[in-house]
């Protein structure tokens, strides 16, 4: 998965990205949880810790929840 958002970012100039569920622990990934530590709670594991990942990834990765349109 980690490649796989490089290689979007890359061919799309862009840096961020919407992802919904569960893709480990990479930094992308938890970078979610930098400006709010329950932004990963509707994607399996809630409550994982940040700590070591850069600030400058805050609001790249933005989680959504599948079907609901709400958010």
């Amino acid at each position: 998965m980690t490649i796989a958002i490089r290689i979007a970012r890359a061919y799309t100039k862009k840096d961020k990205i919407a992802f919904c569920g569960y893709h480990g622990w990479h930094d992308w990934y938890l970078s979610s949880n930098l400006a709010d530590n329950a932004s990963l709670n509707g994607h399996l594991l809630p409550g994982l810790d940040p700590n070591g990942v850069p600030r400058s990834l805050i609001n790249t990765a933005l989680p959504f929840e599948y079907n609901k349109i709400s958010n």
